[in-house]
C-alpha cells in the first residue's frame, strides 16, 4: 500500500488482487469515514476503506449554498428510485443515496439535528440495551466542535465543526414569529435535550465550508489508513462462518481484500442489506431462490425500513426578500465573489436557516413531525436542476411525518451484485401517515395566515387555492408527497434472535462482521439522520476497539422556555 495524500487523504492502488489489512471499512459514507477514521488512531492496526463513489476533492462540494448541484449530479448519486408505490398512486419516488467519499454527508442539507432524548430511549426499550438517551448523548458531543461551546448538551474538541442556526434572508424572522403566534414556542437550540418547537436549526458547516465526515476524520490521514475510491464491494467473504474480507470491483478488475481483525459495513440502509443477502446473509428460502449460497438464515435483513416522507407547499412573496434575489446574474455573481474572496455571504450557509419539532396532536407526549422552511420557491430534484431553481421570490415548505408507522424492504432484484436492489418504501400503507401530513398541511397554512407573515404571503402555490377539502388535501399529498431520503431500520439492531445485529452491532451468525450505519437503528429518529449515523459510528469504533462506554450523560431532559425570537 502507498500513500498518495490529496490534504493529507490516503489512498491506494491496487497491483495485486489481494490487500490485506486488520479493518476492514466497507462503505466510505458518513458511517464509514467516522469508524475508519477512529480505528487507524491506533498505529499498530492496518485500516482500509472502500467506497464505490469518487473521491470528495470536487470544489462544489465544499460549498455550503450549492446544495442544488451537489443533491442532483449524477456523479455523486446512485440515482435510485423506489419500486412503484401503491398507496402513492403507483409512482416511483426518487431516492437521492450518496455514492461519494463522505456520503450523504459530502452532499446534503447540512441540518444537523437529533430527534428526541426518547427515540433513544425507545430504542433501549426495544432492546438496543446501551444506547439510551443518556448513553448516546456523550458520542454526540464526541464529534463535535460546536460553535456554542461545551456544555451539557455539545461538545467543542471534536473534528467536526457545527456553527450555529442563523437567519440568512428577511423573510426568516416573520416565519418565527407566525409559528409563535400559533403557539409553536420558539427555540435557541434545537439539540438541547427535549426539543419542541421552532428555531434555527445548527448546521455543518464551519469556516464558510461543508463539514463532511470525510474531510473530518480522513484528514490528515495516518500512514496505516487506505482509502479506495471507485471500488464497488460485491461480497464478503465468510469463512467457516467468519467474515475474512470482500471482494470488490476496481478499474474492471475483481480484486480482494483480507482482514485479519474485523469486516465492518457501513453502506448505508440499502447497500448494507443488499451486500448481506448477496453475501448469503438473509432469508434462506429467498436465497436459495436466487442461487445465493446461505451462510446465516436472518429472516430481516432488507425488512424493517422507515422512512421520512415529506410533503412540499410553497408560496409566493409580496416582497423580494427570498433566495430568488440570487438569480439576478449581477446579484449571483457578486454572491460568488463575496462568498470566494471573504468567506461570507449567502453561499457559506445551509440552504435551510430554520424548522422544528410539533405534534399534530396536542396529546402526544412527543412531537411526530419536523418541519423545514427554505426560502425559495424550489422545484424537485427528480426534474432537474433548472427546475429546481426558483423562478419567483417566495418560500418553501417541506413537513415530515418524523415517526412513521408504515414499513417497507430491501429485496434484491437478482444475484447480480451490479444490479440496483428494489426498495419498497410502502409509504402510506399504514394511513396513519397520511393522516399526519394532512394535519400538518393544515398547520402550515395556518403559519402563513399569521402575522407578521401574511402580508408578505402572496399566492399559495403548492396545494393551491383549488385544494381545500380533506379528501382534495389528502388526493394532493398522496400524489405529491415524496421521501426525505432518511432511510434506516433494514439491518435492526436488538436484544431478540430475530435481529439482524445485537446491541454491539454484531452480525447474528457471522463472527468477525459488523454493521454501523442507519441500517441498525431499530426506529428512525425524529429528525435528520445525518447526526444520529454519526453517533452509531462513534460508537462503533469505540466497541470495536473494545474501549469502555463513556461515562453516562447526567443531562436532564429538558423542556425549553419560551422566547419571543431566538436571534
Amino acid at each position: 500500500m502507498t500513500g498518495a495524500p490529496e490534504e493529507g487523504r490516503a489512498s491506494i492502488r491496487p497491483r495485486d488482487s489481494r490487500l490485506e489489512c486488520d479493518y476492514l471499512v466497507i462503505g466510505g459514507g458518513t458511517a464509514g469515514c467516522v469508524v475508519a477514521g477512529r480505528l487507524a488512531a491506533d498505529p499498530a492496526r492496518r485500516v482500509i476503506l472502500l467506497e464505490a463513489g469518487p473521491p470528495d476533492d470536487d470544489m462544489v462540494l465544499r460549498i455550503p449554498g450549492a446544495l442544488a448541484l451537489t443533491a442532483t449530479a449524477p456523479r455523486f448519486n446512485w440515482s435510485m428510485h423506489t419500486e412503484a408505490e401503491p398507496e402513492m398512486g403507483g409512482r416511483q419516488l426518487l431516492l437521492s443515496q450518496a455514492r461519494v467519499l463522505g456520503g450523504g454527508s459530502s452532499i446534503n442539507g447540512m441540518v444537523y439535528t437529533r430527534g428526541q432524548p426518547w427515540d433513544y430511549d425507545h430504542w433501549s426499550q426495544l432492546g438496543a440495551t446501551g444506547w439510551s438517551w443518556n448513553e448516546v448523548l456523550p458520542f454526540f458531543r464526541k464529534t463535535e466542535a460546536n460553535e456554542r461551546g461545551a456544555n451539557p448538551w455539545h461538545g467543542a474538541d471534536g473534528p467536526l465543526g457545527i456553527s450555529r442556526g442563523r437567519a440568512t434572508l428577511d423573510i426568516c424572522e416573520p416565519f418565527l414569529e407566525a409559528c409563535a403566534a400559533l403557539g409553536i414556542h420558539t427555540v435557541d437550540d434545537l439539540n438541547a435535550g427535549d426539543c419542541d418547537g421552532v428555531g434555527y436549526y445548527d448546521t455543518f458547516v464551519h469556516a464558510a465550508r461543508r463539514s463532511s465526515s470525510a474531510r473530518a476524520f480522513l484528514r490528515p490521514a495516518p500512514a496505516n489508513l487506505s482509502v479506495v475510491t471507485g471500488a464497488q464491494a460485491t461480497r464478503i467473504l465468510i469463512e467457516a462462518g467468519t467474515a475474512r474480507g470482500c471482494e470488490y470491483l476496481h478499474q474492471g478488475q475483481r480484486l480482494q481484500v483480507r482482514a485479519a481483525a474485523e469486516v465492518v459495513l457501513c453502506a448505508g440502509a440499502i447497500r448494507s442489506p443488499q451486500l448481506l443477502m448477496l453475501s448469503g446473509v438473509g432469508r434462506a428460502e429467498t436465497l436459495h431462490a436466487l442461487g445465493l449460497a446461505v451462510q446465516a438464515d436472518s429472516a430481516e435483513v432488507g425488512a424493517n425500513l422507515q422512512n421520512h416522507v415529506a410533503y412540499k407547499m410553497t408560496w409566493t412573496c409580496t416582497r423580494p426578500i427570498t433566495a430568488y434575489r440570487y438569480m439576478n446574474p449581477w446579484r449571483a455573481i457578486g454572491s460568488g465573489l463575496e462568498y470566494f474572496l471573504l468567506k461570507r455571504g449567502y453561499l457559506a450557509h445551509a440552504a435551510t436557516p430554520l424548522g422544528g419539532y410539533y405534534r399534530s396532536d396536542p396529546s402526544l407526549r412527543e412531537p411526530d413531525l419536523q418541519f423545514f422552511m427554505n426560502p425559495a420557491v424550489v422545484g424537485r430534484l427528480d426534474q432537474g436542476l433548472r427546475k429546481l431553481l426558483p423562478r419567483e421570490h417566495g418560500f418553501s415548505v417541506f413537513v415530515n411525518q418524523g415517526r412513521p408507522w408504515s414499513r417497507g424492504e430491501v429485496r434484491l432484484a437478482s444475484a447480480d451484485p451490479l444490479a440496483q436492489p428494489r426498495v419498497h418504501g410502502r409509504y402510506f400503507s399504514d394511513k396513519r401517515d397520511l393522516d399526519v401530513l394532512v394535519q400538518a398541511a393544515d398547520m402550515m397554512r395556518g403559519i402563513a395566515a399569521r402575522q407578521p407573515l401574511a402580508p408578505l404571503v402572496g399566492k399559495e402555490l403548492l396545494p393551491g387555492d383549488g385544494v381545500r377539502s380533506r379528501a382534495e388535501l389528502e388526493a394532493h399529498v398522496r400524489a405529491n408527497a415524496s421521501n426525505h431520503w432518511h432511510v434506516a431500520g433494514t439491518c435492526r439492531m436488538g436484544s431478540d434472535a430475530g435481529a439482524v445485529v445485537d446491541p454491539l452491532l454484531k452480525v447474528r451468525g457471522v463472527d468477525g462482521l459488523r454493521v454501523a450505519d442507519a441500517s441498525i437503528m431499530p426506529t428512525v429518529p425524529g429528525g435528520n439522520t445525518y447526526g444520529a449515523v454519526l453517533m452509531v459510528a462513534e460508537r462503533a469504533a469505540d466497541l470495536i476497539r473494545g474501549l469502555p462506554p463513556l461515562p453516562p450523560s447526567e443531562a436532564p431532559f429538558y423542556r425549553h422556555e419560551v422566547t419571543a425570537s431566538a436571534h
